[in-house]
């Protein structure tokens, strides 16, 4: 397995950002039609709805994207990971770890669906014995995949937002 940024990655954490989105497209079309609201007025008002909802997505993709921008890592085997960020490679075994911090939001970690913009962002933290710590984000694995290996030092933590 493998782990990097790709469209993909970035398409499926930006999930929640279009899905508000629709709903404030949906929200001016119900003020319009139904309501006989000005059109320019009902764009503003959801679209400040949109952006206040949305923010911490961005927020959230903009700090995961500047951790994980020049990250690689791939899974050897069950046993062996290497980490390559910024051109400096570390091979891992789970024996070198001393924790992984799963940082999931209540969906993810109650295994539903999230429908808040920044409900899939989530990240493990590899604190390893010699004191270092890596930090798997959801734009390079948006479900956290982790071989048994290195899942059986793993360790769920549940919060509102996963913030770095």
């Amino acid at each position: 397995m493998v782990y990097k940024i790709t469209i993909k990655t970035i398409l499926i954490q930006l999930v929640g950002v279009g899905v508000m989105l629709v709903a404030t497209m949906l929200g001016v079309g119900y003020l319009v039609v139904f309501k006989d609201a000005d059109v320019g007025g009902s764009l503003f008002f959801m679209g400040c709805l949109a952006i206040v909802f949305s923010v911490d997505s961005i927020v959230l993709f903009v700090r995961y994207y500047l951790i994980n921008k020049d990250s690689v890592v791939e899974f050897l085997s069950s046993d062996w990971m290497r980490w390559s960020q910024g051109g400096v490679e570390t091979y891992i075994s789970p024996d070198d770890v001393e924790s992984i911090d799963l940082n999931l939001t209540y969906p993810v970690f109650d295994e539903r669906i999230g429908w808040g913009g920044g409900d899939n962002f989530i990240y493990a933290k590899f604190n390893l014995k010699d004191g270092r710590s890596f930090v798997l984000t959801s734009l390079m694995s948006p479900k956290l995949d982790l071989p048994q290996g290195f899942y059986q030092k793993a360790v769920g933590v549940r919060n509102f937002r996963c913030w770095l």
